[in-house]
Order: structure tokens, then sequence, then C-alpha cells
């Protein structure tokens, strides 16, 4: 399955995003929110994110240096 440009660009910055806005909300302890798993999603959508960014860098150096 293939995703469209815009959502395949945008995505990784938007998980990165969403993990800091749910870690932040732990760190306050939002009334509301169960602390450690928000904290957990939180932590796994900013590393998720980094790491799509980090592989995405990697194969266009590559890709740059082939051609």
């Amino acid at each position: 399955m293939r995703l469209p440009k815009l959502i395949y660009e945008i995505l990784p910055y938007f998980l990165v995003a969403v993990g800091i806005l749910f870690v932040t909300l732990a760190v306050i302890q939002y009334e509301y929110a169960p602390t450690l798993f928000i904290f957990l999603v939180g932590m796994l959508c900013i590393s998720g994110g980094s790491f799509m960014v980090l592989m995405r860098v990697i194969s266009r150096r590559e890709k740059s240096r082939n051609n």
C-alpha cells in the first residue's frame, strides 16, 4: 500500500509532535490520563518518528550518491 506523498512526508513529524504532546501531558500529570501509559506511548511515537526521519535521510543520501 502506497501513501500519498503529502501524508508520507508529514507522518514522521506528526508522530514526533503527538509524542511530545503525550509526554508533556504525562509530565504535568494531566487529570484524566493514565500517566505511565501516556508517557510510554509518547516515547514510542517520538522514537518511531525519529527513526522514520533517520531512515528517510539515509535513503535519500544513498540515492543521491548513486546518481
